[in-house]
């Protein structure tokens, strides 16, 4: 597994579209330019570029021969490859990629504050109780653990929100590094999906990271990408 990490605070939107023009598909440049909040586009349009680089830098195969095919929820995969998956995500000023010989989610979050009480529409009765016990100041950074957990679980399971969040539950011990998941529709203790493993990251104060994983053989660190080193690779990998 490796995980990359790109921080992005240009805000030029459209200057960096026009950079990566001939890199991505059609499809993808009318996806992003419906999308009303710039931001959120340019970090899509940086994701689906990082990505790119690292297809053909592993698989040393040219940017033109990059196809995807998606599962029924949307989750993409790399068409004609079996062993090589991936996942993103974004977030604030950063943009996340993690691959891996194993099926993989990730999901990173910028810690906004928030009503807390929303967390009993998402999360297990257990979830919500392990929430509420923390001391008002750890309540937020609990809540942003549980969420990037779960969402880094049905990212790696592909199923996207069409699984409910409230249909599994994740308990957090030894000082939050071990992680139990729970199937609450299941008739054991047990979840019903194959063992999945959990691990979280520190990038940055402002911000939670989970990685979700088939496998136990997580990364040891992130790797922290450039946007020139991107920009000058990509010259080069068509």
């Amino acid at each position: 597994m490796e995980i990359y990490a790109l921080n992005n605070s240009n805000n030029d939107f459209l200057a960096d579209l026009q950079f990566f023009n001939q890199y991505i598909s059609n499809e993808k440049k009318s996806q992003l330019l419906k999308i009303n909040r710039k931001e959120e586009a340019h970090r899509k349009l940086l994701a689906d570029i990082l990505l790119r680089v690292l297809i053909t830098q592993r698989l040393k195969i040219g940017n033109s021969a990059i196809e995807f095919e998606y599962n029924r929820f949307g989750k993409p995969f790399l068409k004609g490859n079996n062993t090589f998956h991936f996942n993103i995500s974004h977030s604030g000023n950063w943009i996340i990629c993690v691959v891996d010989s194993e099926l993989v989610g990730i999901d990173i979050e910028q810690m906004k504050s928030i009503d807390l009480e929303i967390a009993k529409r998402f999360f297990s009765n257990e979830e919500v109780k392990f929430l509420f016990k923390a001391n008002k100041q750890d309540q937020l950074e609990r809540f942003y653990d549980l969420w990037t957990l779960k969402e880094s679980y049905l990212k790696a399971i592909g199923v996207g929100l069409s699984k409910s969040l409230r249909a599994f539950s994740i308990s957090l011990s030894n000082c939050g590094s071990q992680f139990t998941l729970t199937d609450l529709h299941s008739q054991s203790d047990q979840c019903s999906e194959s063992q999945y493993w959990f691990k979280q990251y520190c990038l940055d104060p402002g911000y939670k990271l989970s990685v979700c994983c088939k496998s136990n053989e997580f990364a040891e660190k992130i790797n922290l990408v450039q946007l020139t080193e991107i920009k000058r690779k990509i010259r080069f990998l068509l």
